[in-house]
């Protein structure tokens, strides 16, 4: 792994119990991560503010790939 995607595969590892889920007729569906849990797991990790934009960036392309392959 690269050095600097360290900080965000940790808040990822953080957050894998923090999916929004949508129940329907076909079962559960993930609709993507619950961000107010993200931004405490954020500061419990020592993540400064003004790095947050990139992490998040990072976050919610590790997100998005992560929801087509859980929903295919």
């Amino acid at each position: 792994m690269l050095p600097g995607n360290r900080r965000v595969w940790e808040l990822w590892l953080a957050l894998e119990t923090q999916w929004r889920l949508v129940a329907g007729m076909t079962g559960l569906t993930r609709t993507g991560l619950d961000y107010p849990a993200a931004d405490t797991v954020r500061r419990a990790l020592g993540i400064k503010r003004r790095d947050w934009r990139g992490v998040l960036a990072d976050l919610q392309q590790m997100e998005q790939w992560a929801l087509a392959a859980l929903n295919a």
